[in-house]
């Protein structure tokens, strides 16, 4: 394990290190406790997952490290939404876990292409040798959600998000901010759009200058 010290905002500093590096993952805890840290760590926490082009892990301060051996992952048939299969199916297979596939609908009605398309997202993450289950719920997303999460006793959520900003935002949520806001399972998130523009330009003169300063700081 390495260390280094980054200067500047936190989270368009830790997006510009990660991209610039080419990690596979940023982990880190969320909320704190109370007081400026639970601000601090929930305001960095949510600005990630607007932006980051890299895949976040997200835990709670009193997480206790376990094998991730039941892995729930929301789709509801989009390729957007399908786009973390491959994550977490890696994550499964890596801790010899399973997936709960969960897909919730607004009535008690078939929705035969939307269960077509989940049925051959099982197929997939089977085919990948890690067992997988389809659980059909109805309602709001983000309450049953939560819901089967809690009574299936999940190690851990992983979902994509649209990472919309602005109005956009505003308009159609964020299930992975809420799910972030009021759950205590680690959360496994994938943005399916690049870095936002706020966040590109002067990266590698900058980052440059901060490695040296970071390497002379370590030296001390």
């Amino acid at each position: 394990m390495d260390s280094l010290v980054l200067l500047g905002s936190v989270a368009p500093t830790l997006i510009h290190h990660a991209a610039e590096e080419g990690f596979d993952l940023i982990a880190m805890s969320t909320h704190g406790r109370s007081g400026l840290s639970k601000f601090f760590y929930g305001s960095v926490a949510e600005e990630l997952l607007r932006a980051s082009p890299v895949p976040l892990l997200l835990v709670r301060p009193d997480f206790e490290p376990t094998r991730f051996r039941r892995i729930l992952v929301p789709l509801d048939g989009s390729k957007r939404a399908e786009s973390i299969l491959s994550l977490a199916t890696g994550f499964a297979k890596a801790s010899g876990g399973e997936l709960l596939i969960v897909t919730v609908l607004p009535a008690p009605q078939p929705e035969r292409v939307t269960w077509h398309k989940v049925q051959e997202s099982r197929g997939k993450v089977e085919a990948a040798g890690v067992p997988a289950k389809i659980v059909v719920r109805y309602g709001d997303p983000l309450k049953e959600i939560l819901r089967v999460g809690q009574m299936r006793e999940v190690d851990l959520i992983a979902l994509s998000t649209h990472g919309r900003t602005g109005m956009e935002r505003f308009r159609f949520g964020s299930v992975a901010e809420e799910i972030l806001k009021k759950s205590k399972i680690p959360l496994l998130v994938q943005r399916t759009v690049g870095v936002l523009p706020r966040y590109q330009g002067g990266v590698r003169s900058k980052y440059k200058a901060l490695r040296r300063l970071a390497e002379k700081v370590e030296k001390l």
